[in-house]
């Protein structure tokens, strides 16, 4: 009698045993399908996310391609208009001279008045259509930074006065419709020499090392071509509120 109740008790010990474990490995099964899942997404985002980025560094790449070469286009520009300049001003500095000298003349000159007047008409005519030359030679140079003005989005705007012109940048006329802050103003003496006058904000110090700026230096064109788009990338990085 002891002994089939020890037996029958093994049996049923075995038969739970192997329950459990049918169980624990069900549940280990389970545990793998899901963690394989979980695996499987995660790859699959990755693999995604990897082809965003590749494909954002192909349009910058192209966009940089783009811009190198109109770039270079925009500096031959440049060149061309920095050397009409030249020209033009030197007509102006001759024109400037006789002017003066006529001036003289007919206060020394008093029975010469009439003919003396009618040159001086002629030359203050001929100083007009030179300045109207000098304005559309401004609106050249407005259209050869025409890139700029798209891709920085700026204002330029030109005061013509009588020793130099005054010219001010402005940028993210969106976020700037008064056109008073985001600028850098410039002074251009007899077209061939520029000086920095001001920007708005003052700068750091260490961004206008950065600039390698420095207000009291004569600058040529294409070195105030290159301080537009890098004053704009300053301005964005550490200036522009969020």
């Amino acid at each position: 009698m002891k002994l089939s109740e020890f037996e029958m008790t093994d049996i049923e010990s075995i038969l739970m045993s192997r329950e459990n474990e049918d169980l624990i490995f069900q549940r280990l099964s389970e545990m793998m399908v899901e963690s394989r899942t979980k695996a499987q997404t995660l790859i699959t985002q990755y693999v995604n996310k990897q082809k965003a980025i590749q494909n954002k560094i192909k349009t910058n790449h192209e966009t940089i391609n783009q811009l190198q070469h109109q770039s270079k286009d925009q500096e031959r520009q440049l060149q061309e208009w920095a050397l009409e300049q030249k020209v033009l001003q030197k007509k102006i500095s001759n024109n400037n001279k006789s002017i003066d000298q006529l001036k003289e003349e007919i206060a020394l000159e008093k029975n010469k008045k009439e003919e003396l007047t009618l040159k001086l008409v002629d030359l203050e005519t001929d100083q007009e259509r030179l300045k109207n030359e000098k304005i559309k030679n401004y609106d050249a140079l407005k259209r050869a930074l025409g890139l700029y003005k798209e891709k920085l989005n700026i204002h330029f705007m030109v005061e013509i006065l009588k020793d130099f012109d005054r010219v001010k940048i402005t940028y993210f006329q969106k976020e700037n419709p008064k056109k008073d802050y985001y600028c850098i103003q410039l002074l251009n003496y007899n077209n061939i020499i520029w000086k920095v006058e001001s920007i708005v904000p003052e700068l750091d110090s260490k961004h206008l090392e950065y600039l390698n700026l420095d207000f009291t230096k004569d600058y040529e064109i294409l070195e105030i071509n290159k301080l537009i788009p890098k004053l704009r990338h300053l301005f964005v990085e550490h200036y522009l509120s969020p």
